[in-house]
Order: structure tokens, then sequence, then C-alpha cells
């Protein structure tokens, strides 16, 4: 009995730390954000590498994260032809890619990738969601997953995880160390 006394106060701030982690997001309308199709294409555009590494591989290993969690209602699944082209937001493809120039308009100072999701105000049906990620200003190595504190260097996979998670419909946290923690 003591034992469960004393084990009692970890396990709820454990499990609070949890729940606190990963909060759906909701529309204006207090709707939650959701797909209706229970696979979500992903369209790789822009350069395949950055600096030399294949950025891609850190994506598609986010997405394999995503897909193996147990209760996860979406497969991530990317196709197979990569488009050279920036992401356009609107054009009903989902998009994940890197830009290369800073005129685009998707190119914001300081920021590593952005994402836009396209969803109904009313219902948060979702319809598109693209992810940019900065190739002009940031480094992105291989295998640097996890927390990193060097400026202008980004893990593609922490970034892609962090990217689908808003795609899954998840908001942001501000707990550090966690996927969705901008």
């Amino acid at each position: 009995m003591r034992f469960q006394t004393a084990l009692m106060p970890g396990l709820l701030s454990l499990i609070a730390n949890v729940a606190f982690a990963y909060v759906p997001a909701t529309t204006p309308h207090g709707a939650t954000r959701h797909w209706t199709s229970g696979t979500i294409s992903i369209q790789f555009t822009g350069p395949t590498t950055v600096d030399g590494h294949a950025v891609h591989d850190g994506v598609r290993s986010a997405a394999a994260s995503w897909n193996a969690i147990a209760h996860a209602r979406i497969a991530l699944t990317a196709g197979s032809v990569i488009d050279r082209r920036e992401p356009s937001i609107g054009n009903g493809t989902n998009e994940f890619g890197w830009v290369e120039s800073s005129d685009s308009p998707y190119f914001i100072q300081g920021v590593p990738c952005t994402t836009a999701t396209i969803y109904d105000t009313v219902t948060g049906v979702v319809d598109e969601a693209d992810t940019t990620c900065n190739a002009m200003a940031f480094q992105w190595p291989d295998d640097l997953f996890g927390l990193y504190t060097q400026d202008n260097v980004a893990d593609a996979e922490s970034a892609a995880l962090a990217a689908f998670g808003s795609w899954l419909g998840l908001d942001a946290s501000l707990q550090y160390g966690d996927p969705m923690d901008p």
C-alpha cells in the first residue's frame, strides 16, 4: 500500500505530461481537425539532397514512425515521383519539400520549416497539408535525430515528425523535446 501511494504521484505526473503533449488541434468553430481518408499521400518536392544529404530519407523515417503507432488512423505513404518544383499551397496535393530560393513565398527568415493546412473551419475536415523546409539558410545533416542546439542546423526527421503531427491534427506543444515542440 505504501508503495502504491508513493508510486501514484509519479505515474499521474507522467500521464499528465503525455496527455498534455498531444492535444488535438481545433477549428475556430471548435471542431477537431481530421482527414476523411485513411491514407494521406505525400508528394516530395524540391531537391532530394540538401548540402549533400538525402533529406527525404528523414521524412520517410518520420512517416514510418507515425505509421507504427498502434492507434494511428492514417497511414502516411510517400508517392513514388519526386517533383523538383517548390510546394504549391492550394493545388489539392499534400507536399513535403525544400526551397532553395530566398524569393519563395514559403521562405521565412529563421524558420526551418513551415506547414500550411487547408481545412473546413466548420467540420474540421482537412483538404490539403503542405510542409516547406528552408534549404537555403539551414543545414540538414543526416542522422542528427533528436534535440539539437546549433544555429541554422535542422534535422529532417524531427522536422517531419512535427509536420506530420500537425497534418494529423495535433496542436503544437511547448514541452521541450516533444515532437510537436516547434
